[in-house]
């Protein structure tokens, strides 16, 4: 999946750069972005209301299943936050940036509108980057640090395309976690990113 990402990302940069695409395209691209949207959204909402085992699950957990998502968020944003003083960023649109947990298809798509191309650009690169981290780095995490953190690395694609690894890597001890993790973070983004977006206006 996230070289078919890749690959959509860098043909839209090329049919952009070389003005391949009609007019009436680039004149309606924001209205595009905006339907796209809200069929992106609404057909996660149908993804995650449809997943009854990781609704159950967090129930089942109770409060104790907010404890990872919770911190992982927390760290997240207050690190998001301080990298954009060292990178001569507003924080607030900093943590709106990291506040897309690694939902690539998503924080882009809500940022561009309200800050512009670039930083839609920089929402998506920073989330899919966590995500090959995740990939990446997961195994040597979870080795040395244990499972919270591996769980953590993966945010929002904890319960879908990280998944796989994180049950690889623990042999299956962390399914439950992650998925719980992932359905809490994804959740979150629709909320946290438009929050610190409205923050800066």
């Amino acid at each position: 999946m996230t070289w078919k990402i890749a690959l959509a990302f860098s043909l839209g940069v090329a049919a952009g750069y070389f003005r391949a695409l009609p007019g009436i395209f680039v004149e309606k691209a924001e209205l595009l972005l905006t339907l796209a949207l809200v069929f992106l959204v609404f057909g996660i909402g149908v993804e995650i209301a449809g997943n009854r085992s990781a609704l159950s699950l967090i129930k089942k957990m109770g409060w104790r299943s907010l404890l990872l998502p919770a911190l992982s968020m927390g760290g997240t944003v207050a690190f998001s936050a301080l990298a954009g003083i060292f990178l001569n960023m507003s924080p607030l649109v900093s943590a709106a940036v990291g506040c897309g947990f690694g939902w690539y298809s998503l924080s882009g798509i809500l940022l561009t509108p309200v800050f512009g191309a670039s930083v839609g650009v920089i929402a998506f690169l920073s989330n899919i980057f966590r995500e090959i981290l995740t990939f990446l780095g997961g195994e040597v995490v979870y080795q040395r640090l244990g499972g919270w953190p591996a769980v953590a690395m993966g945010g929002a694609t904890s319960m879908d395309t990280t998944l796989p690894l994180l049950s690889s890597i623990s042999k299956g001890r962390l399914d439950a976690l992650a998925m719980m993790s992932g359905v809490i973070h994804s959740l979150a983004v629709p909320v946290l990113v438009p929050f610190f977006a409205n923050l800066v206006r």
